[in-house]
């Protein structure tokens, strides 16, 4: 394919790769997708140097992205953009491996080789060091709905009621606030200050990246991410002390 056609392919598919990464840094559950999207990136940079090789390279992760974003509920206005980046790239994938002819079959079998064992690897390793799961357990006091000694809200988010769970950690309080009229009945009834909580916490290469409230002295909140109680809105943080050193960590 000549330059005046392969670069503008490549500019798009790079483009289109840059605009996709972001949306897996901002979103993705998984770190294999972002394997996926630098992918499509180094084939929009080999592109100005072959069409094949940006065709090759890119149609294995434009296949994973592909089904895990047309999953992800995307066929709306507001995802109008991802949907026309996803149009790009498919356009140039079959433009680059359809305009080069039969030429450099060797080139081809090469950087499906290549792009289809990364994405193995990716996949490897996302399974083996990142997303795990670790339960995490806790006793804490609560309050409900004005009685929130922290003032972390309004009472009522959307005619659910606050509970505000929280536990001192040398200077600092740290807390997490649920708004469900039904963990707030629950906890009522009850009639005790001190509550036993369980935390989701997910851990990639060690460190921690998310944490759910997994249950609240027996009710399940979440299970692995997925809300299982009715909760209209939930929000975490720390308050710190003139001397905290903690940070909180669930």
């Amino acid at each position: 394919m000549k330059p005046v056609a392969r670069i503008p392919l490549a500019l798009v598919a790079l483009l289109s790769g840059i605009y996709l990464l972001l949306i897996m840094l901002l979103g993705a559950p998984s770190f294999w997708y972002g394997i996926a999207a630098v992918e499509i990136l180094i084939a929009g940079v080999a592109g100005f140097v072959s069409s094949r090789a940006l065709g090759a390279i890119a149609l294995p992760p434009m296949a994973v992205l592909t089904v895990f974003l047309l999953s992800a509920n995307v066929w709306n206005r507001e995802s109008a953009i991802l949907l026309a980046a996803l149009a790009c790239l498919w356009l140039c994938i079959a433009v680059s491996l359809l305009g080069s002819g039969r030429r450099t079959p060797g080139l081809l079998k090469k950087c499906l080789v290549l792009s289809t064992t990364a994405l193995a690897l990716g996949f490897a390793v996302d399974r083996l060091f990142t997303n795990k799961l670790q339960i995490h357990d806790d006793v804490m006091k609560w309050s409900v709905g004005g009685n929130d000694v922290l003032d972390t809200g309004p009472e009522k988010f959307q005619d659910q009621t606050k509970v505000v769970i929280y536990r001192q950690d040398h200077d600092a309080t740290c807390y997490d606030a649920l708004y469900s009229n039904e963990l707030a009945s629950y906890l009522a009834s009850l009639k005790k200050t001190e509550i036993h909580v369980q935390y989701e916490v997910f851990y990639d290469f060690g460190k921690s990246r998310a944490y759910n409230v997994r249950s609240i002295e027996g009710m399940i909140i979440t299970r692995n991410m997925r809300p299982v109680l009715n909760v209209a809105y939930s929000e975490g943080g720390t308050i710190q002390g003139p001397n905290a050193t903690a940070q909180c960590e669930r």
